[in-house]
């Protein structure tokens, strides 16, 4: 059936309308929701999670013998990861060991030698006081005639001989007493070299077992068995879990109204965390709110923001461990509104929701 061109044009003018009203809706709409919440919120999908790095050196030089843990595997502060070949340094240390044993022996046999020239001093001392005295009754009776000039000459010349044999004791014992005087058989010099050649040696030998520094996820594994490594060598990474935080790209044309403190949402495109900022940690499981630090410039047209401390979603056991990674991105929302009060409620939107 044919149509006049009065209903061809009414009908056209109803569609028009209707479009223009649907439009005019829809604009409405969006300008409303811009108002009431929108407008309240900046929304960047340049985020992501980061953490401390805590690189894991070699302080010793060695063979590599056996590496304990794979990257993305958690350890624990204190856990071995890396064994070297320690022959060298095990033998190193039985013989500083040795002389250790050695220096210790010898001091007490030289605090043995003073002693006994000590006494030997006394002994001497002891008949040269014992001389003296026959001398002196030697001399008393010569008048008389009861005793020599003989025998008083024999007592002078071995009166004589025992001074000399004093002092040589005495001597002996002053250089005796200046190799241990003014110390313990502990604290002596000899024993105190010893001691720290020991130490030295068992610091090498201790460091052929590589352990981790913290608690984390063992991530850039460099060593393998058979690699020889030096001091200063780094040999893996430990990504602490402990302590993350999100760092967010934003405009600078979108930070007047963005103020440390206010509350965040941010999801993550693997899992959805429901986060919300304040002062303590973030808890993957509850919600808690941790600060946001001051801003710092990135560059020119960027700024990051870092809260405080962040606590990542772990998966739990026979999951992806992948999902613990610290490698995420994240869509990030930050709620600028004055009252400062938790998220507002929203709508799921994709893969984003509260």
């Amino acid at each position: 059936m044919q149509l006049d061109r009065k209903t061809i044009r009414r009908r056209r003018n109803l569609l028009l309308s209707l479009v223009g009203i649907t439009l005019a809706v829809g604009v409405l709409a969006y300008a409303a929701k811009w108002r009431a919440y929108d407008r309240f919120w900046v929304t960047t999908d340049n985020a992501f999670v980061t953490g401390n790095l805590i690189p894991v050196y070699a302080d010793a030089t060695g063979i590599v013998a056996q590496v304990y843990y794979e990257e993305t595997e958690h350890v624990d502060r204190g856990d071995l990861l890396i064994r070297l070949d320690a022959q060298r340094a095990a033998a190193a240390l039985g013989q500083v060991q040795g002389e250790l044993a050695r220096a210790v022996r010898a001091v007490g046999a030289l605090f043995a030698v003073r002693q006994q020239a000590c006494q030997k001093v006394l002994a001497q001392a002891a008949l040269l006081d014992k001389i003296r005295h026959d001398i002196v009754r030697y001399r008393q009776a010569l008048p008389s005639g009861s005793v020599s000039k003989q025998v008083l000459q024999n007592a002078e010349d071995q009166r004589a001989s025992l001074e000399a044999d004093t002092r040589a004791a005495r001597a002996d014992f002053q250089s005796t007493q200046a190799r241990v005087g003014g110390t313990t058989r502990i604290r002596h010099p000899d024993i105190e070299i010893a001691r720290n050649k020991f130490i030295d040696a068992y610091i090498e030998f201790a460091r052929q077992q590589i352990r981790a520094p913290v608690s984390g996820y063992v991530t850039k594994r460099k060593a393998q068995v058979g690699d020889r490594v030096r001091p200063g060598d780094q040999v893996m990474t430990i990504v602490p879990l402990e302590h993350l935080w999100v760092e967010a790209n934003l405009w600078e044309t979108n930070l007047r109204s963005v103020r440390p403190g206010q509350p965040a949402l941010v999801t993550v495109d693997r899992a959805e965390l429901h986060i919300s900022w304040d002062r303590g940690g973030v808890g993957a499981r509850h919600r808690q709110r941790v600060r946001l630090a001051a801003p710092g410039q990135r560059n020119r047209q960027f700024h990051s923001y870092r809260p405080a401390r962040a606590r990542p979603h772990r998966p739990a056991e026979g999951r992806d461990p992948e999902a613990a990674a610290p490698s995420w991105t994240f869509d990030r929302d930050l709620d600028r509104h004055p009252r400062h009060g938790t998220v507002p409620k929203r709508r799921a939107d994709g893969d984003r929701y509260q």
